[in-house]
């Protein structure tokens, strides 16, 4: 592949103009168009690094791309484009994993540590002491072994836990004590106390959780999805709640974005409800990973993390 010929290359993004400016702070030396409109780019482009949703309108409008950067986790509907035209799209694996460990951490811990307790008891001027639990020896099941769930694992090895991980092959990995190939999943759940769904959006995974996998998950376990609504049936998640199988149930992500203000999912006790915010794309991390793409572009080589359109990841 080269990346020599004379049609532009585009940014197309809502963060255009602070991806140029770090790409350029960076020694980016190749020249840029910035657009956070699909209609107001070239119909054809060389380059384009952008969103999924403006690159999903771009490709939707008839346009063209030889090559197209994600700047997002989540590229499920470029897919069906990419089997219509000849465009290489890559994704972005390995830059989530920090913040989506935060994320994980950020609602386990103060349920363990007690926090809103002793919040309560301290607005209330009253000695609280009582014993708190601990992560250590608890099972965490990633539903999901890629370089998220391996990043989450490691931190959660750290506080001492059993890591399980379950993938397609099932193949034997570092970061986790077990692993289940997705056949096998309802017999990795058994034993979870902690269960992560961070799989991609494909059709292989689309209600990969449901009833019968929770059905089969010890009372008590908390559940949290941070990889797309559709891999969820949420409304079995919600009914193994009142059913005290699930104690709590964080989303990140939903069938529906924005989730509706009618929807019931508001009002559902031990239901944490986030904006899909678990992982935000940060310019100053995702230029560094596309300009050592760049550099393997201009050479001819292979990229990194080029998405299969087959399997969709």
């Amino acid at each position: 592949m080269s990346a020599a010929n004379t049609l532009p290359n585009i940014i197309l993004d809502e963060a255009a103009l602070d991806y140029a400016r770090i790409l350029k702070q960076l020694g980016c030396q190749e020249v840029f168009e910035c657009h956070t409109y699909f209609a107001e780019c070239p119909v054809e482009c060389n380059i384009l690094l952008g969103s999924a949703p403006l690159a999903e309108k771009f490709l939707q409008a008839g346009h063209r791309a030889k090559w197209i950067q994600s700047t997002w986790a989540g590229n499920a509907k470029l897919i069906p484009f990419l089997k219509k035209v000849d465009t290489i799209l890559t994704g972005v694996k390995g830059v989530f994993g920090p913040l989506i460990a935060e994320y994980v951490f950020a609602y386990l811990l103060p349920e363990i540590r007690g926090t809103k307790r002793l919040s309560n008891a301290q607005a209330e001027n009253r000695w609280d002491s009582f014993e708190p639990d601990t992560l250590q020896g608890k099972e965490f099941v990633f539903v999901g072994a890629g370089s998220i769930g391996a990043y989450v694992a490691n931190i959660a090895r750290a506080f001492g836990m059993r890591t399980v991980g379950v993938s397609r092959s099932g193949v034997s990995l570092d970061s986790f004590d077990r692993m289940y190939s997705a056949d096998k999943l309802e017999q990795a759940m058994r034993t979870a106390d902690y269960i992560l769904l961070s799989v991609p959006e494909t059709p292989a995974s689309s209600r990969i959780i449901g009833r019968s996998a929770l059905a089969a998950v010890k009372p008590g376990a908390t559940l949290i999805n941070v990889g797309r609504g559709s891999t969820l049936n949420t409304s079995a998640a919600i009914d193994a709640l009142a059913a005290n199988q699930l104690s709590l149930v964080v989303l990140d992500v939903f069938d529906t974005e924005p989730l509706p203000a009618d929807s019931p999912l508001w009002g559902k006790p031990n239901l944490i409800i986030t904006p899909h915010i678990a992982a935000v794309s940060h310019p100053q991390v995702i230029a560094k990973k596309f300009l050592s793409n760049l550099a393997r572009y201009k050479c001819g080589d292979d990229l990194v993390d080029v998405i299969d359109p087959l399997i969709g990841y």
